[in-house]
């Protein structure tokens, strides 16, 4: 199972927007409480149905508590909705290598490093 720090640290990546509610919901993450982070993004997709950042943020968090299809989900829909991002295909990687799909996850991970050569190279 991936560690939320790892996996908050990709989404920061991805918070270009920068907005408010982003913001709590990545603090109340940070802070443990993700059950309420969980519901203010889920409420944030349900609103704008184009966040990616959002639905990043929320597929990493279903994830880290186990729930695969809903977290793979908003995932998968994340990197359609930015396919170009190398964070995001690295997160849905991640995501189908935590629950033992390596085939499905080898994708993504190809797509990532493709897009950003150097991308997961310690600097």
């Amino acid at each position: 199972m991936m560690r939320l720090p790892v996996v908050l640290a990709w989404a920061g990546l991805l918070l270009a927007q920068n907005t408010k509610l982003l913001e709590r919901a990545w603090k109340l993450a940070a802070n443990g409480q993700r059950d309420q982070a969980v519901e203010i993004l889920k409420g944030d997709v349900n609103d704008n149905p184009r966040d990616a950042d959002a639905r990043l943020l929320l597929g990493s968090l279903l994830i880290e508590a186990g729930k695969q299809s809903e977290g793979i989900a908003q995932l998968a829909e994340a990197v359609k909705l930015r396919p170009r991002s190398a964070e995001a295909q690295n997160a849905l990687g991640e995501a189908y290598s935590s629950f033992g799909n390596f085939k499905a996850a080898r994708e993504p991970f190809e797509r990532a490093v493709t897009i950003k050569p150097d991308f997961g190279v310690a600097q």
